[in-house]
Order: structure tokens, then sequence, then C-alpha cells
């Protein structure tokens, strides 16, 4: 059988730094998210909805959906 876990609360215990922040950007394309970092050369990509869509080597390569 497998494992089951139940959360009942969820607490923030910290947030994130700013800089963590100001590092990457998110933008939206069509139904993509995508995540700009300087320190990647390529582009993740996720749906609208948060599901992990892939990772694309840039921007053009990433389409209309």
């Amino acid at each position: 059988m497998p494992a089951l876990l139940t959360v009942d609360a969820l607490e923030v215990l910290a947030t994130a730094p700013a800089w963590a922040l100001q590092e990457m950007v998110l933008d939206r394309y069509g139904g993509h998210v995508v995540v700009f970092d300087a320190d990647m050369d390529t582009v993740p990509v996720f749906t609208r909805l948060g599901q992990w869509g892939g990772v694309a080597e840039d921007l053009y390569a990433i389409g209309e959906a």
C-alpha cells in the first residue's frame, strides 16, 4: 500500500530574500509562463496553470499554445 500524506496546515517560516527575486524575471507568453535567469542559458517553461512544460533553448523556441 502506498504512503499517504495529509497536510493540515502550512506555515511561512521565513520570506524569500529580496535579492533572490531580483535576479529572476517571470513573464507570460500566450499559455506559457517563462523564467528568465541571468545564470542560465536555457529558459524553463511552465503552463499558465503551473504545470512543468520543459526547457527551451531560447525564447523563440517556445512557440504559441
